[in-house]
């Protein structure tokens, strides 16, 4: 079970982990580019429609969920063959229908050793509270909502642009399909006809391989390339394409492979999930918070907002010192090596 957040930004846990995932093992070279066989129509008597709406309708079906996700750059450099990926920022979800959440977003420093800048925001079923790295010592504290929808979540607009600086399915795609109603269509079919299943393959983990669906979707900026569990049709791993911005922060870099990446980690659905964990916990120091109902801008700060700007830019911008090399591959793929779905 996700632990709790120590103090209301950041634990231990989570930065250790992103520590490990930025690795830092020998380099080792990698095979050829990977060239997938031809799409197939169906796979398991399933179309890729069917297997997304098979993944929608468990996110949709859920009555608890968590996980720990992180989302970087993974890139095989044509210089030298070698894989690499740079510093993650890490979010989590904890979910507990209709109205319990704990959302966090954690940005390490470019070198992955510090954190950068954190929001989270907890709902225990009667209290909302929020708090915002870059607004300290302000904590927000409000009713809970009675139904969690994309606007209850964070109802504050300070504490939206923290935890959401870009499009929610953008930084939070797994918490974008538990809150998207029945009556709307959730992202992954905005263009269900264009939607292609791509080989298997399996995401290697501590224990054993787990096998995925793979389906390709268009967007404006370039495919994604879903990893679906087959067995459990949870949302394992998402792999984006974006030329525009890979060439506006890499501009004299030529790369054999490069894809924004999320992996979502120890996964679960319909789980316990104590009470304790949606709500935040005190100040280490025991320093008491300045409770707002509305966070407000602080007047002198002296780092900007990390939150004005795409994430993946920021982190990827600075990424020089903080990528690492990786050793780890996918069982048939030369896909970096995660341990989901423990």
């Amino acid at each position: 079970m996700m632990p709790p957040l120590v103090r209301w930004s950041w634990s231990p846990v989570c930065l250790a982990t992103m520590l490990v995932l930025a690795g830092c093992n020998s380099p080792t070279k990698v095979d050829e580019a990977e060239k997938d066989a031809a799409a197939t129509t169906t796979q398991d008597d399933m179309t890729a429609k069917q297997v997304v709406e098979r993944m929608v309708e468990v996110y949709r079906t859920a009555n608890t969920y968590m996980d720990s996700a992180v989302f970087g750059p993974h890139f095989v450099r044509a210089e030298d063959g070698v894989k690499r990926q740079g510093v993650p920022i890490n979010v989590a979800v904890l979910w507990k229908r209709p109205n319990r959440f704990r959302i966090t977003r954690i940005e390490p420093t470019a070198d992955g050793t510090d954190m950068a800048a954190a929001a989270v925001v907890v709902s225990d079923g009667t209290q909302l509270e929020g708090a915002v790295s870059w607004l300290e010592p302000q904590r927000l504290r409000l009713p809970a909502p009675e139904v969690a929808t994309f606007e209850t979540v964070a109802p504050d607009p300070l504490l939206a642009k923290a935890l959401f600086p870009v499009a929610m399915q953008d930084i939070f795609p797994q918490l974008a399909l538990l809150l998207t109603p029945k009556d709307q269509t959730p992202w992954p079919l905005a263009t269900p006809s264009k939607l292609v299943l791509l080989p298997s393959k399996s995401i290697k983990t501590q224990d054993q391989p787990v096998p995925c669906y793979r389906v390709q979707m268009p967007t404006s900026v370039g495919p994604q390339v879903l990893w679906i569990a087959k067995q459990s049709f949870l949302l394992l791993r998402v792999e984006i394409t974006n030329e525009e911005l890979q060439k506006q922060l890499y501009p004299h870099d030529e790369f054999n492979k490069f894809v924004w990446q999320f992996d979502f980690y120890d996964v679960q659905v319909n789980a316990p999930a104590s009470r304790d964990l949606f709500r935040l916990t005190p100040a280490a120091d025991g320093g008491e918070p300045k409770v707002v109902t509305v966070f407000e801008e602080m007047e002198t700060t002296e780092a900007s907002d990390p939150s004005d700007e795409n994430p993946a830019a920021e982190t990827d911008g600075e990424q020089a010192g903080g990528e690492r090399a990786s050793t780890e591959s996918d069982t048939g793929s030369d896909s970096p090596d995660n341990p989901d779905d423990n």
